[in-house]
């Protein structure tokens, strides 16, 4: 069910799905909206289950942030407006980054999915000069890389789709956001159990940057789906969801 709460800088927009004894909450990367979460959540049941769209994305109409540090504060806000507690919180590629800065700065964490990302996230200076002046090409190029080759038309249609609704300022400013992220010493600090996945054809990051997200935790799990790439949770949500579900069951 998509809900609105208004906070004292804007209004932002949310999925609320299914009830349990856990509280996920769903964080979107660059360019992304709440509506990648979709499958999964109608894959894991049993599970209270929330996914934003962060400020200037999707449905909210606060402006988007400036840092992942921001972010993090933003969606730390949310859940005391929630008043949501023990929260698992499930990140992909720059909500991942968010996901590990809330880490460090909110009690409320219980666990975290970390899906294809990293303690740190690297951005080609050409990709971001290229968003600044060819900016539908340079989503082309973008689109190509998010997904595994062979994947159907449709879902390259609708991953370009979303980035360009996202627009040519928030996408930017979210990959710039990343290249200035670090979470290197937030991971190291962290006393949380979490999961960590990646496609194994992922180009965008790597597994082997989710290798160095585990080895960073004190309490991390690797787990590696097979022919998927960096949109690993539209390419394969049915295989998402079921490691998260697995993974729970051993908190």
């Amino acid at each position: 069910m998509a809900e609105k709460i208004l906070l004292d800088w804007g209004v932002m927009s949310y999925l609320s799905v299914g009830e349990g004894e856990e509280t996920i909450l769903y964080i979107h990367g660059a360019g992304n909206r709440k509506e990648v979460w979709q499958e999964v959540m109608e894959n894991l049941s049993g599970v209270k289950q929330i996914a934003i769209d962060l400020p200037g994305h999707g449905a909210s109409s606060c402006k988007y942030e400036e840092s992942i540090e921001d972010y993090a504060l933003r969606v730390e806000k949310f859940m005391e407006h929630l008043n949501l507690s023990d929260v698992i919180v499930a990140g992909h590629s720059m909500g991942g980054a968010i996901a590990i800065k809330l880490l460090s700065i909110s009690s409320r964490i219980k666990g975290a999915v970390l899906i294809g990302t990293g303690a740190l996230l690297p951005v080609n200076p050409k990709l971001l000069n290229g968003l600044k002046e060819n900016f539908l090409e340079t989503v082309d190029y973008m689109v190509k890389w998010c997904f595994r080759k062979g994947v159907s038309i449709d879902l390259i249609k609708r991953g370009r789709e979303l980035m360009v609704q996202a627009g040519q300022e928030v996408l930017y400013r979210d990959l710039y956001a990343c290249s200035q992220y670090s979470g290197v010493e937030d991971l190291k600090k962290s006393k949380v159990p979490a999961l960590v996945i990646c496609g194994s054809s992922d180009v965008m990051t790597p597994p082997s940057l989710s290798e160095e997200v585990k080895e960073l935790l004190e309490r991390g799990e690797l787990s590696i789906i097979h022919n998927a790439g960096h949109m690993v949770q539209l390419e394969e949500p049915m295989f998402v969801a079921e490691k998260i579900k697995v993974w729970l069951e051993t908190l």
